[in-house]
């Protein structure tokens, strides 16, 4: 069937914005990666399935993407281990075995660069600060207008690529790692 997704295996779906879609309104470049033709890929991390289904047709908006889901820490560290790569992580605090704070702490051990968002019915300031401690870009409470989270993530996106853009790099070293300002957008 033309224009639907189908589930990978590995716990992956590619995903084609849908009909009337305002990919245009969010403009050209909205989800794609710096090659321009890839789809973004987003690793979903959300015990509750139909939250993952909720934000998985909100982010379709965004243009063509590819999710990674988990309904856990250790079930998204096996995908991210397996998958080598996503483009944005979107990751819930409330995680069974490890919390989503956690998860960002392993993440950010071997990957410094891309962007995560915590989206959590968490909303008091101890949890805000943890989890931008452990390293999130951006921090999103629950529940949200879609609107918003499609604001958060192009936000994040920007920022990130921006930040990234301006540490200069040598040949003969490696450029050093420039964390971007963690900031509620």
């Amino acid at each position: 069937m033309a224009g639907s997704s189908k589930p990978d295996p590995q716990g992956a779906e590619a995903a084609k914005p849908p009909k009337g879609s305002r990919k245009k309104a969010l403009g050209k470049d909205a989800a794609t990666t710096e090659g321009g033709g890839k789809p973004l890929k987003i690793l979903l991390v959300d015990h509750v399935k139909t939250m993952r289904s909720i934000l998985k047709s909100t982010l379709r908006q965004l243009g063509p993407v590819e999710f990674l889901e988990a309904g856990d820490g250790v079930e998204a560290l096996a995908l991210i281990s397996q998958r080598r790569g996503f483009d944005l992580g979107i990751i819930d605090w409330d995680l069974r075995g490890m919390d989503g704070s956690s998860l960002v702490e392993k993440i950010r051990q071997t990957d410094h660069k891309t962007p995560l968002i915590m989206c959590t019915t968490e909303a008091d300031k101890p949890h805000i600060l943890k989890a931008l401690k452990a390293g999130v870009n951006n921090y999103l409470v629950k529940p949200f207008p879609s609107e918003l989270l499609i604001e958060k993530v192009q936000a994040t996106l920007k920022k990130v690529k921006e930040a990234h853009s301006e540490v200069p790099s040598s040949p003969a070293a490696p450029a050093p790692f420039a964390v971007p300002t963690p900031s509620i957008v």
